[in-house]
Order: C-alpha cells, then sequence, then structure tokens
C-alpha cells in the first residue's frame, strides 16, 4: 500500500510504533504468515479470498477490550490524556466533546463489530518449522503456514 505524504505524515504522528514496525518490515523484506488448518488452507487457495473473522468469536476475544480500556486509561487518566484534551480544547471550541460523544457512541460497535484476519512476521531461519507457539495454538494435528511474500 502506499501513502500520500500527507498520509505518512499523520501515521507518524497517530501511529509511530506502527510505522516504524511496518518500515522496517518493508525495509527487510519481512515475509507474514497466517497459521490455520488444512482445510482452511485449501479454501483459501481455491477462492483466493481470506476471510476475517468477528473478534467476539475469537479465542481472545479480550484484546480489543484490552486495547479500549487502555485508551480509556490513557485519555482520562494520564498526562498525556491530559495534554491531548487540552490541545483539543485549544483548537477549537467543542471539539472535544464531539470527539468524545463520537469515540463513546461507537464503543459498543468496536467491542462487537470488530473483525480480524491474523499473520505473524515470518524471519527466514523459521522456514522450516515455523514458530512453535502459533503451531501450538492453530497447527492442531492438520496445521498449516501460508507464508506470504509482496508480489
Amino acid at each position: 500500500m502506499h501513502l500520500t505524504p500527507e498520509q505518512k505524515h499523520l501515521e507518524q504522528i497517530f501511529h509511530p510504533y506502527a510505522a516504524e514496525q511496518q518500515a522496517a518490515a518493508f525495509d527487510l523484506q519481512t515475509r507474514l504468515v497466517h497459521y490455520t488448518r488444512a482445510e482452511t488452507a485449501m479454501r483459501i487457495l481455491r477462492s483466493k479470498q481470506i476471510w476475517m473473522r468477528k473478534s467476539m468469536c475469537m479465542n481472545d476475544f479480550m484484546e480489543v477490550q484490552y486495547g479500549l480500556s487502555r485508551l480509556f486509561e490513557t485519555y482520562h487518566r494520564s498526562e498525556a490524556g491530559n495534554k491531548f484534551k487540552s490541545v483539543l480544547d485549544y483548537l477549537f471550541e467543542g471539539l472535544r466533546t464531539e470527539i468524545e460523544n463520537l469515540f463513546d457512541s461507537w464503543t459498543w460497535h468496536l467491542r462487537t463489530d470488530t473483525y480480524f484476519t491474523c499473520v505473524s512476521e515470518h524471519k527466514p531461519e523459521e522456514d522450516p518449522f515455523g514458530r512453535l507457539s502459533m503451531w501450538r495454538a492453530y497447527g492442531g494435528t492438520n496445521g498449516v503456514a501460508l507464508v506470504l511474500k509482496e508480489a
């Protein structure tokens, strides 16, 4: 995915860690891998589609709740949250309240209507056996790893 200079700038502001990790992955030509059952892998290959799964149906559905709780804690109970609120108040009258109301109105949907496709970084030294922790979680007796590379 190619971002415009403005999008890259915003990414650096709002997602600095993710932007850094993504840049490193591109620079190192890191491959991604999707661990799944053989039956599901065959469906993916035949249909040339990978489906997303609703977070509420996943084995660790609390990840979304955890992320939301971290946002809430940071916004309401940290120095960074207080600074952010001050900036919003300074920029435009009523902006902070509008953003808070919008976020509050979306919280339920974020908890219940978030979808994922899980991939892991795949290092060259993992080619022979993959990542043991992922095989334990998703391999079972007929697990496969679909290793993706940039086209």
